[in-house]
C-alpha cells in the first residue's frame, strides 16, 4: 500500500512537481504516509488487494496523511484473508 502511494503522489500534479514531491511552505510533504492507523480513528477497509480502490482514494483528496494497514485474518486457526485499511486526514 506504501508503494502504491508513493506513486500516485509522484504523478499527481497536485503532490508533485517534475517528477519531485511537493512540500508546503513550513517544509512538511503534501502526502504523508503512516503504517499505522490511530486506535480512535474509523478506517475504510477492502478485499482482496485492489490497487485501484487505493487509486479511487487517492485521486478523491490527493494532498493529506494516509495511514494504512494490512491484516491476516484467521477462522479457527486457519487463514482466511488479507484486509486492508485505510483512513485518510
Amino acid at each position: 500500500m506504501q508503494y502504491t502511494l508513493m506513486n500516485l503522489a509522484g504523478t499527481n500534479p497536485e503532490t508533485s512537481s517534475g517528477g519531485k514531491l511537493r512540500y508546503g511552505s513550513k517544509g512538511t510533504p503534501y502526502v504523508r504516509i503512516n503504517l499505522t492507523i490511530p486506535d480512535n480513528a474509523g478506517a475504510w477497509s477492502f478485499w482482496p488487494w485492489r490497487d485501484s480502490e487505493l487509486t479511487k482514494l487517492f485521486n478523491s483528496c490527493p494532498p493529506g496523511t494516509y495511514s494504512v494497514e494490512a491484516w491476516d485474518l484467521y477462522k479457527d486457526g486457519v487463514y482466511n484473508h488479507t484486509e486492508y485499511r485505510v483512513y485518510v486526514t
